[in-house]
C-alpha cells in the first residue's frame, strides 16, 4: 500500500491510496471463491460451479465487495497511524481498478488545530439597557387588556367596532349544504381578524334584530378546507356587550399592588430582566465572534453542513410536534437552510474557542463542583430526586458538564477583558 497525503486547506486533506497488482488479485480471488460458495449459475449445482465461470461472472462483484472492504480498513488505519482527527465521514472521490492494481482517492475534513493569542486586554461595546416610559406603559396596557369585564349595552345600543356580540346561527349554509345552527356564539369586533364582510354585516346590529348575509372565505385562511368556499349565513343577536377596562390603581389592585407605581416598577424590573437575558446571548455572540477576529481559523466545511442540516431537522421536527402541516406552510427552505448554516458557523467557532481555552489556561470543572452544581440545579427544581437522577446518568452529567464549562470559560474571558456599556 502507497499513501500520498496532500494539504488542501489547513482542514482538509487529501488521500490517495494505491495497492499494487500482487496485493490485490489475491483478495479478489478470495472474494471470488466466497461468492462461488453460494452462485446459482445454470447447469451447475449451487456452489460448484467452475472457477473460470465465477470469475467471468462475478468479477465487478468481487471487486466492489474488496473496494468497500480495503477501503474501509485502509482508510481507518491510515488516520489512525497519521493523527487525523476527523471532522466528518471522508468523501471517497475516486475508486479505480488498474492493470497495476487498485486506486481510490478520499478528502477527508479535520478539526482546526486552534492556537488562540490574542483573548485578554480586549475592548467589548455592550448596550446600556433600560426600559423607557413608553414601553412600560405599552406592557401595562397589554396587562389591562387581560383584565378586562364586560357590560351589558342597552337594549336601543348598536354594535360598535369595539362591541363584543353574542349571536345564535340560525343558517349556514356552505357551497350549497346545510351544516345547520349554532347557539351563543360570540365575536369581539374589535379583532383584526375577522372578516371583513362579517364585520360590515354585523355593524349596527341592535339587540334581537336577525341578518342574513354572504361571503367567501379568503384563498390565504388558515383552515385549508375553507379556502375560496362561500357562505349563506343567517345569525340572531342575543346580546351586546362593551369592555370595561380597569383604571391605574385597580388594576394594581388586582395585581396585588400596593398602589399604580409599584405596579410600574415592577413591570419596569421585568422588561429590564426579560433585555438583559435576550442581550446576554446576542453579546455572548459578538464576543466569540471578536475572538475569532482576533484569531482566525477554518471552519469544516462538511462539519458546518452537517450541524445545519441537524438544526433544520429539529426545526421540521419541532413543526411536526406541533401539529402542524409543513407541506402546507410555503417556507422558503432554501433561506431557512442559509440561516442554519450561519448559525452553525457561530456555534463551531464558539466550540472551538472554549475547547482552545479550556486547554491553554487549564480549565475544567471538577467533579465537586459539578455535584455542587447539580444539587444547586435540582433545588430549584419542581422534582429534586428526579432532577438529581438525571444528573446522575452519563447524558445528564455530560450535558450539566458542557454547559457549566462554556459558562466558566465565557466568565473567565469576561474577566480578562474590558467591558464598555454605551
Amino acid at each position: 500500500m502507497n499513501v500520498e497525503i496532500t494539504d488542501l486547506s489547513p482542514v482538509k486533506k487529501k488521500v490517495v491510496v494505491k495497492f499494487n497488482k500482487e496485493e490485490v488479485a489475491p483478495e479478489i480471488k478470495k472474494e471470488l471463491i466466497n461468492i462461488g460458495k453460494t452462485a446459482k449459475i445454470k447447469g451447475f449445482r449451487q456452489g460448484k460451479a467452475p472457477f473460470h465461470l465465477i470469475e467471468k461472472i462475478y468479477t465487478p462483484e468481487a471487486q466492489s465487495k474488496y473496494s468497500e472492504r480495503i477501503i474501509r480498513d485502509s482508510l481507518f488505519k491510515i488516520v489512525e497511524e497519521k493523527n487525523i482527527e476527523l471532522a466528518v465521514r471522508p468523501i471517497i472521490e475516486r475508486e479505480e481498478f488498474q492493470e497495476d492494481g487498485f486506486v481510490y482517492e478520499a478528502v477527508v475534513e479535520t478539526h482546526p488545530d486552534v492556537q488562540l493569542k490574542n483573548y485578554k486586554g480586549l475592548e467589548f461595546k455592550k448596550d446600556k439597557i433600560t426600559a423607557s416610559e413608553e414601553e412600560i406603559l405599552t406592557k401595562i396596557e397589554e396587562i389591562r387588556n387581560k383584565h378586562i369585564s364586560f357590560e351589558d349595552l342597552p337594549e336601543d345600543e348598536t354594535a360598535k367596532d369595539d362591541t363584543v356580540v353574542n349571536f345564535d346561527i340560525l343558517k349556514y349554509v356552505m357551497e350549497g349544504k346545510d351544516l345547520g345552527t349554532a347557539v351563543n356564539q360570540q365575536i369581539d369586533l374589535s379583532k383584526d381578524t375577522i372578516l371583513t364582510e362579517i364585520k360590515s354585516a354585523i355593524l349596527g346590529l341592535k339587540k334581537e334584530e336577525e341578518k342574513e348575509f354572504s361571503f367567501v372565505y379568503p384563498e390565504d385562511i388558515e383552515d385549508e378546507n375553507l379556502r375560496g368556499k362561500s357562505v349563506d349565513l343567517k345569525i340572531k343577536v342575543t346580546g351586546l356587550k362593551k369592555k370595561v377596562y380597569p383604571n391605574d390603581e385597580d388594576l394594581a389592585v388586582k395585581l396585588g399592588k400596593e398602589n399604580f407605581s409599584s405596579l410600574k416598577e415592577e413591570v419596569s424590573e421585568k422588561i429590564l430582566e426579560d433585555k438583559k437575558k435576550a442581550d446576554e446571548e446576542k453579546f455572548k455572540k459578538l464576543v466569540y465572534s471578536k475572538i475569532f477576529e482576533e484569531n482566525p481559523f477554518e471552519i469544516p466545511e462538511g462539519l458546518k453542513k452537517e450541524v445545519a442540516l441537524d438544526m433544520l431537522q429539529n426545526f421540521i421536527k419541532n413543526l411536526e410536534q406541533a401539529g402542524l402541516d409543513i407541506k402546507n406552510m410555503n417556507l422558503e427552505w432554501d433561506k431557512i437552510y442559509e440561516n442554519y448554516i450561519t448559525q452553525a458557523e457561530d456555534f463551531l467557532k464558539r466550540q472551538y474557542i472554549i475547547k482552545a481555552l479550556k486547554k491553554q489556561e487549564n480549565i475544567d470543572i471538577t467533579d465537586e463542583e459539578l455535584n455542587k452544581i447539580a444539587e444547586e440545579k435540582a433545588e430549584k427544581s419542581y422534582n429534586k430526586e428526579k432532577m438529581l437522577q438525571y444528573f446522575q446518568t452519563p447524558e445528564g452529567r455530560k450535558s450539566l458538564y458542557l454547559s457549566e464549562l462554556e459558562n466558566k470559560i465565557y466568565n473567565y474571558i469576561l474577566e480578562n477583558n474590558k467591558i464598555v456599556e454605551e
